[in-house]
């Protein structure tokens, strides 16, 4: 019982640590003197279909306590990614305006458009990441289904970065 309230306890940890560090990874990215919004999205965009390939490796897993284990890791990286960042980003952005960093309002643009995917999310999964949903699923189709929706997700960004680089818009 105190492994599992020590877990938590770290879990709780790492979300507030993330949380003050998003801003500062937003006052960083406004630093960039030519930040090109296309290659950022690019970036997050990779890393969430990585994040959902790996979502969707513990699918092969046999143990059911190394799926649950999975599943807790990928809805603590689910908020994290989806839901912390671009609002980190956006607050970021809004004290770089106010030092007068050079990409203050790309970065800020950069957090509005990953805000989106999020708050879908949010709408979309709140029975996964609800311990005590409405509805029962089993614990293989939360992971897929969060792993797919991690894929999806990257390769509409990806596809948004790849429009951005064609128009070569750098709001």
């Amino acid at each position: 019982m105190k492994l599992l309230r020590f877990a938590d306890h770290a879990r709780s940890t790492a979300y507030w640590v993330l949380f003050a560090a998003c801003p500062a990874y937003g006052l960083f990215l406004a630093d960039i003197p030519d930040l090109k919004i296309y290659k950022v999205l690019n970036v997050i965009g990779v890393i969430w279909n990585i994040l959902g390939l790996v979502t969707l490796s513990y699918l092969t897993a046999t143990s059911e306590k190394f799926q649950l284990s999975s599943l807790r890791i990928s809805s603590f990286l689910f908020a994290i990614l989806l839901i912390q960042l671009p609002i980190g980003l956006m607050l970021g952005a809004m004290m770089a305006i106010f030092m007068h960093y050079p990409s203050a309002k790309a970065v800020f643009t950069i957090g509005s458009y990953l805000f989106w995917p999020g708050a879908i999310s949010m709408f979309l999964f709140v029975d996964f990441i609800n311990p005590r949903p409405r509805w029962p699923a089993t614990t293989q189709k939360k992971i897929s289904l969060m792993g797919a929706y991690f894929l999806f997700a990257g390769l509409l960004v990806q596809l948004f970065s790849a429009a951005f680089d064609l128009i070569d818009f750098n709001g």
